[in-house]
């Protein structure tokens, strides 16, 4: 079986070890999580520095905040430099205190989104000037 036919069972191997480990940035504490967001991105550049920054800037200034407030469980990154055979190249996984997912916070986290002024990277104020979205999942927090 080559590799290319086992990524979504090495995704899933790969988020959940991240998941059970403690990252250096501390942000990623889930106890109470009952299901994992993982989104896939494509940045535009073979480095995605830029693309990082601006989640880092945005998204996570909010999910930071929806953390705070138990909106959110955790939420964390990985990225690592694009090749052109790369369909992704950063993973955003965030932690969700419903098993809906963002369907069981909407309404909060469109409240925190609501109040939050986009931050530009390099003079650019979209997500689309840095990357694009891949695809995006629901996972069941695996029961400990």
């Amino acid at each position: 079986m080559s590799l290319r036919n086992r990524t979504p069972a090495l995704l899933l191997t790969l988020v959940f070890a991240h998941v059970a480990a403690e990252t250096t940035h501390g942000r990623l504490a889930a106890t109470d999580t009952k299901a994992y967001g993982v989104t896939m991105l494509r940045s535009h550049e073979t480095d995605p520095r830029a693309l990082v920054a601006f989640i880092e800037a945005n998204w996570f200034a909010m999910d930071r905040i929806a953390v705070q407030r138990g909106v959110l469980t955790s939420y964390d990154m990985l990225a690592r430099p694009r090749t052109e055979e790369d369909t992704w190249n950063v993973m955003v996984i965030v932690g969700y205190p419903t098993a809906d997912g963002y369907p069981g916070i909407t309404e909060d986290f469109e409240a925190i989104r609501s109040d939050h002024e986009t931050v530009p990277i390099d003079g650019k104020a979209s997500l689309a000037d840095f990357g694009s979205f891949v695809s995006s999942n629901t996972f069941p927090a695996p029961e400990n």
